[in-house]
């Protein structure tokens, strides 16, 4: 039994390795189910994503090193803080936008940090000379980002409405190209399969436990011209960062939960209405550029002011250290 232990793992992290130096275009390793997350991080959390490791490497922490302090993993108009980062053995919290910084220091005593949005702190997969390469093969790109499942939620929504919503503004606003950027769940799940029978690109970032998620969803944002969802989605946060105008098309989903529904139903009752009825209200009709009433609602929610040098970053990592440890 322990060999067979020993030599599932040895395969997995050869396709680790093997999925970590693959862009976006192939599904097939990008929907891959990596069981076997790899962290440093006491808190394990700060590594969704690799955000701990990428703001590590981006201001020379030792990556090796875990950090003191729990890392929110995505952008949230929401009054909702995980329990686990308010962690009594952490030292301070670390999360994205000004609103969200308020909200959890009336829960802690702790010092909380906004760094702005953690895309910020990676490298584009693609080299900025690939980039524009690309780009000039791409055009006028539009860049699809659907609801999506999780480990523990299938999402269900009208997928033709939405695919004839894209091709409304495809044609409308003359986009040379559409790519749709799955969740690995949703490539499993064969959700996908709908979107390229309308004629589009489907792309993805990768898995939650991949380290070159985030640097694939750079170079996916960098690549695009506009962002359009169906719903709610830290990428609204990296997209309006790189200066993509964010269209949200509402529709209703349907959520098929398989496991920590007690979490899930917090989350939905901390639901902030007056956000979403104030997002849906400035981002609700498609334009093509960022509007000034818009920019407040970032500045706010996903703060791109308070992105960090490397420096000032360095200052708060070693700032938050444990120092009992």
């Amino acid at each position: 039994m322990g060999l067979r232990r020993t030599i599932k793992k040895i395969r997995e992290n050869l396709i680790i390795k093997k999925i970590n130096g693959t862009d976006f275009n192939n599904l097939e390793l990008m929907s891959y189910d990596i069981k076997n997350f790899k962290t440093v991080e006491k808190f394990s959390q700060n590594d969704f994503y690799y955000n701990a490791y990428h703001m590590k490497k981006y201001c020379g922490y030792d990556t090796k090193k875990a950090l003191g302090c729990t890392i929110e993993h995505g952008a949230d108009i929401n009054d909702y803080v995980w329990e686990l980062d308010l962690s009594d053995k952490a030292t301070a919290i670390i999360t994205i936008g000004d609103y969200k910084k308020e909200i959890i220091s009336k829960k802690t005593d702790k010092p909380v940090y906004s760094i702005g949005p953690y895309i910020a702190y990676c490298k584009s997969f693609y080299s900025e000379d690939k980039i524009k390469r690309k780009k000039l093969e791409l055009g006028k790109c539009l860049t699809v980002f659907p609801s999506h499942s999780t480990h523990w939620i299938n999402v269900k929504y009208d997928m033709e409405a939405f695919c004839n919503e894209i091709n409304r503004i495809k044609y409308e606003y003359n986009f040379d190209s559409v790519r749709v950027c799955m969740y690995w769940k949703d490539i499993i799940n064969g959700s996908h399969e709908v979107y390229q029978k309308h004629g589009f690109n489907c792309v993805s970032a990768g898995h939650i436990y991949d380290k070159s998620f985030l640097p694939r969803l750079k170079s996916i944002i960098l690549l695009s011209d506009a962002i359009i969802s169906n719903t709610y989605g830290t990428y609204i946060a990296y997209s309006t960062y790189f200066n993509k105008p964010f269209y949200l098309f509402t529709q209703e989903q349907i959520y098929d939960i398989k496991g920590y529904k007690e979490q899930f139903e917090e989350v939905s009752n901390s639901s902030n209405k007056d956000n979403k009825a104030i997002l849906k209200q400035l981002f609700g009709e498609y334009k093509e550029d960022i509007t000034s009433e818009q920019r407040e609602f970032i500045n706010k929610f996903f703060s791109p002011q308070n992105v960090k040098t490397k420096e000032e970053l360095y200052n708060i990592f070693t700032q938050v250290e444990n120092k009992d440890e």
